[in-house]
């Protein structure tokens, strides 16, 4: 029986602005294609480049042939009966210049500022020079006119959104009427910015507020204060019993989605930290550890427990098929694109 094919959406209701250069635009996180800059161009511009066309045409097709082929993200996409009725007709007409009111989510990575220098992910806390914080203003006007019309908003992909001033501005200071079709604020962050006082500045979004993602990647103190430096174990916890004990008095609760970059120095602790987050009430998200140019080959390799070949492989594999990590809370993320998936491994 052939497979039914799945159609990524990202492309058609996506917006992507990252730093690196400033103001570059592009579909998700995964792709290689690069769509624009909101420094240079209008969004009207963006939204239709000829890159982003041949994009949507390739998922369309069917052939991806501009997307890596371990995304996780095409499995997970919905079949063409799933998708939304405006997007079907899309596929169905191979329709891939869009109107501007097909935009429904903003992902916001522009700012790189952070209050933690995690070894998987920067070799020090990021800080800015005068050109970026010029370059910053500029785009931040953008992000304020494409913000009117967006369904989701997305923060903060690049850094944490509680040490970039504008995007901590944008959630303190929104106010929902000035953004009518705003139906959910996404928020990651490495949680340790987000105290019961942040919380509570940001009363006014409260219902907005629909998913949050904090990243931890460890389930002791020691592991902690190596895996996100300088970070304090302490406190996350006491952040986070904070926003579960909030979350249950919540008519309309946020989705609570704790992640654990699996690595050489943290997998054995992969089932306590799921006992964890169950305890906290939140999804446990696994992901496979990436080189997102901070280490050499020899030193990614070292902590690459996922891959086989590597002297830890067997043990790391082991220890996923312990029966807690089959609970419905746990999900195995970014795993999956390393073959290392619930069926692969019998749970």
């Amino acid at each position: 029986m052939e497979k039914e094919q799945h159609y990524c959406q990202l492309p058609f209701n996506t917006i992507l602005i990252y730093r690196y250069p400033i103001g570059r635009v592009v579909p998700c996180c995964f792709s290689p294609v690069v769509t624009g800059n909101i420094m240079e161009q209008p969004i009207e511009e963006i939204w239709n480049s000829a890159e982003i066309q041949e994009l949507r045409a390739s998922i369309i097709d069917g052939s991806y042939r501009f997307c890596p082929k371990s995304c996780y993200m095409i499995s997970r996409s919905p079949t063409l009966d799933e998708l939304p009725p405006h997007h079907r007709e899309f596929v169905r007409t191979g329709q891939t210049k869009l109107p501007l009111t097909a935009i429904e989510r903003l992902s916001d990575g522009h700012d790189g500022r952070c209050n933690l220098a995690c070894p998987s992910c920067r070799d020090a806390s990021h800080q800015i020079s005068e050109d970026e914080y010029n370059g910053y203003k500029i785009v931040e006007e953008q992000l304020r006119k494409i913000l009117t019309y967006v369904k989701e908003y997305d923060t903060s992909l690049q850094g944490d959104p509680f040490a970039s001033p504008f995007t901590r501005e944008m959630l303190q200071t929104m106010n929902p009427k000035d953004y009518p079709r705003l139906e959910i604020v996404s928020i990651e962050t490495n949680g340790l910015l987000l105290t019961p006082k942040m919380w509570r500045s940001m009363q006014k979004i409260h219902d907005l507020i629909r998913i949050i993602n904090i990243s931890i990647d460890a389930a002791t103190k020691k592991t902690y204060h190596i895996n996100r430096f300088p970070g304090k174990w302490e406190k996350l916890c006491k952040n986070i019993d904070f926003l579960a004990k909030e979350r249950k008095k919540m008519q309309n609760p946020f989705h609570f989605l704790l992640k654990f970059v699996i690595q050489q120095n943290n997998y054995r602790e992969v089932v306590d930290f799921a006992n964890l987050c169950e305890k906290w009430g939140a999804e446990t998200f696994l992901q496979q550890i990436e080189n997102w140019g901070t280490y050499t080959d020899e030193e990614f390799w070292q902590r690459a427990v996922h891959l086989a070949g590597h002297p830890e492989h067997e043990a790391f594999m082991a220890i996923m098929r312990h029966p807690d990590l089959r609970k419905p809370h746990v999900d195995w993320g970014t795993l999956n694109t390393a073959g290392i998936t619930r069926d692969a491994m019998g749970t």
